[in-house]
């Protein structure tokens, strides 16, 4: 059963493929840091949180990059502003504005107990249209309806057949995939709103997803993906960091 659909189906107008992250199951701040700053993790000691340890002032990022554009900045993330020290580093990247919680506008939404994608992409509408329409505008959210682990926090709407050919019966413990990937077709429902909106929009957009790592499941579940094929324990670790991305563009900007 598909659990992003609507993702799958975009093969018009977007761009799409893989890429490898840094972290898996957690650490969502050192994904961002490579994707705004285009620093590697790689350069630091391994463990290290560069929005806790590193970023103590200014520094080039995209949304500096973009302000010297003409561009106005915004971050977004649906939880406390003080998380990985997001209220700081943001700043330092020179992004003019942080949404958070605290300043959230549109009504609340939840999906167990974060804050649903659904509710974050009205959000972002809702930022859009009343921000200012002369100048360009960028905004970069990490969304949180995800967040793990997965015990069942949402019904579970996408059962596991088989891993790799093998029965789902004989895998073992599922629930946490099950979970994980039953989230994901929520955020795919919300992403497909989000798009059917922007192409809408008579402006020039831009929409770049991408995942900043992948979850933490049970190790029955990855047992059953590399078993018979032939990966060295390097290789199959190697398949943890992969993330997907898909670019939009909507007509406006055709």
């Amino acid at each position: 059963e598909a659990y992003m659909p609507f993702v799958d189906s975009l093969d018009e107008n977007c761009l799409r493929g893989n890429l490898y992250v840094s972290i898996i199951g957690g650490h969502t701040a050192n994904t961002e840091f490579e994707a705004l700053t285009g620093n590697s993790l790689s350069l630091l000691y391994p463990g290290v949180v560069p929005y806790q340890n590193q970023v103590k002032q200014d520094m080039p990022s995209l949304a500096k990059i973009l302000v010297n554009q003409g561009y106005r900045t915004m971050a977004m993330h649906p939880a406390g502003a003080g998380a990985w020290s997001r209220n700081k580093v943001y700043s330092f990247f020179g992004f003019e504005e942080f949404i958070h919680e605290d300043n959230w506008e549109v009504p609340y939404e939840y999906v167990d107990a974060f804050i649903s994608d659904a509710c974050n992409f009205a959000e972002i509408i809702h930022r859009y249209e009343n921000r200012d329409p002369q100048s360009p505008f960028f905004l970069f959210d990490v969304t949180i309806q995800n967040h793990g682990g997965y015990y069942g926090q949402c019904p579970i709407d996408v059962k596991v057949k088989e891993v790799n050919g093998i029965p789902a019966e004989d895998v073992g413990y599922l629930y946490d995939a099950e979970t994980y990937l039953s989230l994901m077709k929520i955020s795919d429902a919300a992403f497909a709103d989000l798009v059917a909106y922007f192409e809408q929009v008579d402006r020039p957009v831009i929409l770049c997803l991408f995942g900043d790592h992948q979850p933490s499941l049970y190790s029955d579940f990855y047992d059953a993906v590399f078993a018979d094929r032939g990966l060295s324990d390097q290789e199959a670790n190697l398949q943890k960091y992969i993330v997907p991305y898909v670019i939009w563009a909507n007509s406006a900007a055709r």
